[in-house]
């Protein structure tokens, strides 16, 4: 028997009915203006900033990320078209992820001087105790920077791809032109994934523990991390 389909399949990713937690993006048009291509990127921005953690600037100038939705029921998708993105920072906040929808992680292009997604520690106005996770005041934690992902995309922007996660976050199939950090400083982090990836400059473990990185190709050094880092088909 032949089914009768009356409505045929969407041409485009803007065709398709998404929920309002799907969120896609496409690039500016390369050969626009600059202040045309800032104003897309401003855009894309504005749109995202909803679904990042819960923020405020310090005293001392400091963009803080608290932990407030830690427990949210609020989860989001963030998917991005093929093409260049110039300058397009954002934090990947809980239940988050976010996404490159090319064939290949170099389909999808953060450039620029800060660019691409990233997780710095949270709870940066957070003091400093005796026996506290805070090793000093403004250090913040990663220790529970959970329930996030980041997939194939590519980043070549001048500031390293901040992933300052612990577990449940796994970073993977990305490729970076220039230098990694799994960490934020001093903030104490515990444990994720890095998989399937290419990094050109340094990757820097910091105060990493109990990490896994598999299949990723190292163009610079490693260093850095507390103890129990475990490597599996990586290669420099």
């Amino acid at each position: 028997m032949k089914c009768n389909n009356n409505n045929p399949e969407p041409n485009t990713l803007s065709e398709v009915s998404w929920p309002d937690n799907v969120l896609i993006f496409q690039p500016p048009d390369p050969t626009a203006d600059p202040d045309t291509i800032s104003a897309e990127i401003l855009k894309i921005k504005e749109r995202i900033k909803p679904t990042q953690d819960p923020s405020k600037v310090l005293e001392n100038g400091t963009l803080d990320y608290n932990s407030e939705n830690h427990f949210s029921t609020k989860h989001y998708a963030l998917l991005f078209a093929p093409g260049t993105y110039p300058d397009c920072d954002f934090q990947v906040g809980y239940y988050v992820q976010a996404a490159g929808l090319g064939a290949a992680a170099t389909d999808v292009s953060f450039t620029g001087k800060t660019s691409g997604p990233s997780v710095p520690a949270l709870n940066k106005y957070l003091e400093s105790s005796e026996y506290s996770t805070v090793p000093y005041d403004g250090a913040g934690i990663c220790l529970d920077t959970f329930w996030r992902a980041a997939e194939n995309f590519s980043v070549a922007a001048e500031a390293p791809l901040r992933w300052a996660v612990s577990q449940a976050a796994p970073l993977r199939r990305v490729h970076v032109k220039n230098d990694v950090e799994f960490g934020d400083g001093g903030a104490y982090a515990s444990g994720g994934v890095f998989a399937n990836g290419y990094v050109g400059g340094h990757v820097n473990y910091i105060a990493q523990q109990q990490w896994f990185t598999r299949n990723v190709e190292f163009g610079g050094k490693a260093s850095g991390g507390s103890w129990n880092l475990t490597f599996s088909g990586t290669c420099v």
